[in-house]
């Protein structure tokens, strides 16, 4: 709870109830140890209980944070899907700044997917991807809805808002974001599954959006 006292100015400060900060931070110790434990385990191999025993706290005491296991997983993919790209992509102030220097397109992204590939949350997410979309409909059907869906209700935004101030060609939108984020994903994947070398797999992505920026661009 947030509440407001006087100080000796008679100006009202703003105070933060301890309690709802320990509920937040007790909330990110569970999805951060929740993400630790479906890369090693698998969401079906991990247990409540167990996730409760990482953080610290009782079994029951993750249902005052969360309804559930699954709800925990659509936690995750929302953090580090659809969030971490609506975050970028759909700033005013970034978009404005892309349609009047055009040319720095390129390097305003590669920043971006170099924060959100080398975080080695990321890296443990990707693999909880890849280990439940197979035989897991829950985390299928939540990939298809924050990953895929709200990812692409993202970029749609996003190249329509260049398309509007002329910085770009007039594709379709939305291949315009397949076109860039569909390879990079693929590049990624042989990166984590061969444990390959992060300067090669860094040099391979600036090629990428290179390449395809100068395709894009007017």
């Amino acid at each position: 709870m947030i509440y407001y006292e006087k100080n000796y100015l008679g100006v009202e400060d703003t105070v933060v109830n301890n309690d709802e900060n320990i509920n937040s931070e007790t909330k990110i110790r569970i999805m951060e140890e929740s993400l630790s434990l479906f890369s090693e385990k698998g969401f079906k191999g991990t247990s409540v209980r167990e996730i409760a025993k990482r953080v610290g706290i009782k079994g029951a005491s993750i249902y005052n944070h969360f309804k559930s296991k699954e709800e925990i997983l659509k936690s995750l993919f929302s953090k580090y899907g659809s969030s971490t790209l609506r975050a970028s992509l759909t700033d005013e102030d970034n978009i404005q700044f892309l349609a009047e220097n055009p040319q720095e397109f390129p390097k305003f992204l590669k920043k971006q997917l170099r924060t959100w590939f080398l975080d080695k949350n990321w890296g443990k997410f990707f693999k909880v991807i890849l280990m439940e979309m197979v035989h897991n409909e829950s985390a299928k059907e939540i990939f298809r809805e924050e990953m895929l869906g709200k990812g692409q209700e993202i970029t749609d935004f996003f190249f329509t808002e260049l398309k509007k101030r002329g910085a770009v060609k007039e594709y379709p939108v939305s291949q315009m974001g397949t076109l860039i984020f569909s390879p990079l994903l693929l590049l990624d994947i042989e990166f984590l599954l061969d444990e390959g070398e992060e300067e090669t797999f860094l040099k391979r992505m600036d090629e990428h959006i290179d390449f395809v920026w100068d395709i894009l661009k007017k």
